[in-house]
C-alpha cells in the first residue's frame, strides 16, 4: 500500500530539530505543510531535504492537514499517516499503523493505556476524557483519543467526505464524519509522550469551536 506521511507545522522551532534528525532513520515519505511559519521553520525542514507545502499564511492544523490529503489524493496514494511535528509521535510506530489499516479504514492512535493524572498534565486529561465522551456519543462509535494526531486513513476516506473544518476542530470532524458514513475505525496502542514544546491550542477560541461543532453534529444526527 502506498502511503505517505503528512505533518502540519507551524513556528515549531527550535524544538523540530530533535524530531527532523529521527525522522531521517526512516525509509518514508514525509511531506511537511508549513501553515505560515513566521520563525523559519519551514525553511530549517527544507534543510533536512524533506519537501514543503507552503501555507502564505496561518491558516490552522486542519487547513494543512487538507492541504496534505490533497497532495496525497493528486500523487496516487492509498493511504496517509498523520503526524504532529512536535515530537509526541514515535515514527517506530508507523508500521503498525499500516498493518492494522489493512483491516480498517481509520487507524486512531490512542494514549488511554496511559491517560492517568500521573501521565498528563490534569487540565489535559480531563478535556481528552470528557471529549472521549461526547464525541462517542456523536458518532455512535467509542473513540478512545480524540484529540489524538497519530491517524493513519485509507485515501477512500478523503474522497468520500467533505470537511468544513480549519482549525484544531477538523479532527473531531473527521472521526465523527467517517464513522457516521460506515468506515470502519480501529484504535493503536501509542505512548504519551509530554516535553517542553508549547502547545498552539486557544484554550478560549478552540473550545468555543469545538462546542459549535458538538452542536453542529446534534442538531444534524
Amino acid at each position: 500500500m502506498k502511503f505517505v506521511v503528512v505533518i502540519p507545522a507551524y513556528n515549531e522551532m527550535p524544538h523540530i530539530e530533535d524530531f527532523l534528525r529521527r525522522l531521517r532513520d526512516y525509509p518514508y515519505e514525509f511531506v511537511f505543510v508549513d501553515d505560515g511559519s513566521t520563525d523559519g521553520t519551514g525553511e530549517r525542514i527544507e534543510e533536512y531535504g524533506f519537501k514543503v507545502i507552503r501555507h502564505d499564511k496561518n491558516r490552522g492544523k486542519g487547513a494543512a492537514i487538507k492541504t496534505g490529503f490533497a497532495y496525497a489524493v493528486e500523487g496516487g496514494y492509498d493511504a496517509v499517516i498523520t503526524m504532529d511535528s512536535d515530537g509526541q509521535h514515535d515514527p517506530e510506530l508507523i508500521p503498525r499503523f499500516m498493518e492494522f489499516l489493512r483491516d480498517a479504514d481509520i487507524v486512531l492512535g490512542s494514549r488511554r493505556k496511559y491517560m492517568t493524572p500521573a501521565n498528563m498534565p490534569l487540565d489535559r486529561y480531563l478535556v481528552n476524557r470528557i471529549t472521549s465522551t461526547i464525541i462517542s456519543l456523536l458518532a455512535g462509535h467509542l473513540i478512545e483519543d480524540p484529540q489524538n494526531g497519530y491517524r493513519a486513513f485509507r485515501i477512500e476516506v478523503i474522497k468520500s467526505l467533505r470537511f468544513e473544518r480549519d482549525r484544531f476542530d477538523f479532527e473531531t470532524e473527521v472521526l465523527v464524519k467517517a464513522l457516521r458514513y460506515g468506515f470502519r475505525l480501529k484504535h493503536v496502542e501509542v505512548p504519551v509522550i509530554y516535553g517542553a514544546e508549547k502547545s498552539h491550542i486557544n484554550k478560549w477560541k478552540d473550545t468555543l469551536r469545538a462546542i459549535g461543532l458538538y452542536l453542529e453534529f446534534l442538531f444534524t444526527s
